[in-house]
């Protein structure tokens, strides 16, 4: 009859070791990745918060532009400021198109 031959049992011990080892190391890797995920997923949301606010704020100057570019606002401000008026017809006067020399 044959004797089944036992297997040292620092053999096994050390295969036990090393696959709690490598379980522990692949947890660790996976919670990290995910904690950097989150971090990189919050900061993206942050960006987008940034451009949505800067988008609202360049909305908003080019509206102020737009109104004080506008012809209504200068009349305003020229008379206003300085005094100037819209002319009456008694008030203006036509130039010809000659240039002279």
């Amino acid at each position: 009859m044959r004797r089944h031959r036992q297997k040292p049992s620092w053999l096994v011990t050390g295969f036990l070791v090393i696959s709690f080892f490598g379980l522990a190391v692949s947890m660790v890797l996976t919670t990290w990745r995910q904690s950097r995920t989150l971090e990189l997923l919050q900061d993206r949301d942050q960006v987008e918060r940034d451009v949505a606010s800067s988008l609202s704020e360049r909305d908003d100057l080019r509206r102020k532009i737009q109104h004080l570019e506008g012809r209504s606002r200068i009349s305003q401000v020229a008379e206003e400021s300085l005094g100037m008026h819209k002319p009456e017809a008694s008030e203006m006067v036509i130039l010809s198109g000659t240039i002279l020399p």
